[in-house]
């Protein structure tokens, strides 16, 4: 349905570059039921524990010779907050918390002021082949419902091919250009699946209909994708001082 914000404040962010920023709380992996949800526990079971004692480092080993960190702290404001906003590129948290997988961090404290290490994205080398978890993903993330499948092939004309990182990108880009950002698209009729009635009906859409395109889309060209939702401040919200004041109408979903 349509969006409403009333300029609540969720968070208090504390950073030392005025760069955009982006803090994920949770990774959707499964389309299914018009919504995103979590692959099964049993899913994991693959995976040794090992794996997900690393995995507030979003899964990527960064090679630490010559590279700086940041300090980002973040006062959680919410009220009945359950996932831990989490930026990318993480490094240590100063926190208790726990891990669920790859999905989410949950705090065990709530409302804390929690600080938050990260690499510094300009600087860090990654290295893509860590573990097993590789093989997990293109497992787990490359998968497209049946009936999305057909939409994308059959209704809309869009002929599959394994692409690059950027070229998919290319492509996706332009064709979710011809539809309208709105935060007022109206809901999806019962009985529709939100994702068709978003790129064949309706054509207008917000954050979470983008990005739940872009995901699939991203899949259907061979790149593993997963919808993510969490927060976006940009750079201008930082003042002198560096803190920003993180509102709901800053809360976002991506690919």
């Amino acid at each position: 349905g349509n969006r409403f914000y009333t300029g609540a404040q969720h968070l208090e962010v504390r950073r030392n570059r005025r760069e955009d920023l982006y803090l994920k709380y949770y990774s959707g992996a499964v389309y299914e039921d018009n919504s995103w949800k979590a692959l099964k526990d049993e899913a994991y079971s693959e995976l040794s524990a090992s794996e997900f004692e690393r995995s507030y480092e979003w899964i990527v080993k960064y090679e630490v010779s010559s590279v700086d960190t940041e300090k980002i702290t973040v006062t959680d404001l919410r009220s009945g907050n359950v996932f831990a906003p989490i930026p990318y590129y993480l490094r240590s948290i100063e926190a208790d918390y726990s891990i669920n997988h790859d999905i989410y961090i949950k705090l065990d404290h709530k409302n804390d002021t929690v600080v938050y290490q990260v690499w510094n994205p300009n600087t860090a080398t990654n290295n893509r082949k860590y573990g097993e978890y590789i093989n997990f993903v293109n497992e787990h993330y490359l998968e497209i419902p049946s009936e999305i499948q057909s939409i994308f092939r059959d209704r809309m004309d869009l002929a599959k091919a394994t692409l690059s990182v950027d070229e998919a990108t290319s492509r996706i880009l332009s064709l979710l250009s011809e539809y309208r950002y709105t935060l007022s698209p109206g809901a999806t009729p019962d009985g529709e699946d939100f994702l068709e009635y978003f790129l064949l009906k309706n054509k207008r859409g917000y954050c979470v209909h983008f990005a739940t395109a872009a995901t699939l889309l991203f899949r259907y060209y061979g790149i593993p994708a997963r919808y993510a939702e969490g927060y976006h401040i940009d750079a201008s919200s930082f003042d002198s001082y560096m803190n920003a004041k993180v509102v709901d109408s800053d809360s976002h979903a991506w690919v």
